[in-house]
């Protein structure tokens, strides 16, 4: 299953969000799961810009593209993971709001995730 990650990045420090992100990241690919992180996503884009002499993406300093990069992800995946705090981000609630219009998934904790995805395999045996 292939799972979106979102939460806050707002208001934190760059480092800070990104190992609350890396956490959770660990965690769930360690239970099975592909997760798209977006910290690593926009660090893989960054990795490519500064390749070509080009000014990394912040969350905050091009908005617009790292929304439009997430957007992208967030679609091609089965489910939408909700890190705790994610309330106080504007990302988040858009990314949720995108979720349930898709009619997604959506996880607020890892023992809810695979509780319901140990339901779905039950299910298919």
């Amino acid at each position: 299953m292939r799972i979106y990650i979102s939460g806050r990045t707002y208001g934190l420090e760059p480092s800070e969000a990104s190992q609350i992100f890396g956490q959770y990241t660990q965690e769930l690919e360690a239970n099975g799961y592909t997760v798209q992180n977006p910290f690593r996503m926009i660090g893989e884009i960054n990795k490519s810009r500064k390749r070509m002499g080009e000014q990394s993406w912040t969350f905050a300093s091009h908005r617009q593209s790292v929304l439009r990069t997430c957007i992208r992800a967030l679609v091609n995946c089965d489910a939408i993971f909700m890190i705790p705090d994610w309330q106080k981000c504007e990302k988040s609630k858009q990314e949720l709001e995108i979720a349930k219009t898709m009619k997604m998934p959506i996880y607020y904790s890892i023992e809810e995730l695979k509780t319901a995805t140990s339901h779905d395999i039950t299910a298919l045996n």
